[in-house]
């Protein structure tokens, strides 16, 4: 799986002209992106736009122990697994958020008007 190597995941579901992703970023962070292209998008603001949840890592790590039911002693390319969990699990951005709201892992959100 290239995508997973190159530290980025693309989730497979979501309204049409939009797309979810789950990136580790340089810093470490868990960067989950929702990408909007649609035609609603440009008559509001005028361009595509994109929010942003961003997961410190140490709340990444707190991720994945909670995706792998409170498993702690993880070994290896814990970045890849992670990546690799959350496509299997989620389809979307907004799947994604609702279980970090329920699993109470924190995240800031970012919002990219001119994406």
């Amino acid at each position: 799986m290239t995508e997973t190597k190159n530290k980025r995941v693309k989730l497979e579901g979501g309204l049409s002209k939009t797309s979810s992703s789950a990136e580790i970023k340089p810093n470490g962070n868990l960067v989950i992106e929702f990408y909007d292209f649609s035609d609603s998008a440009q008559s509001q603001f005028g361009n595509d736009v994109a929010i942003l949840m961003v997961i410190s890592p140490g709340d990444k790590k707190l991720m994945l122990s909670k995706l792998l039911d409170n498993q702690e002693a993880i070994e290896g390319d814990t970045d890849t697994l992670l990546l690799q969990l959350i496509k299997d699990k989620f389809s979307s951005y907004y799947e994604v958020q609702a279980w970090l709201n329920t699993a109470a892992i924190p995240y800031e959100k970012r919002f990219d008007p001119y994406a």
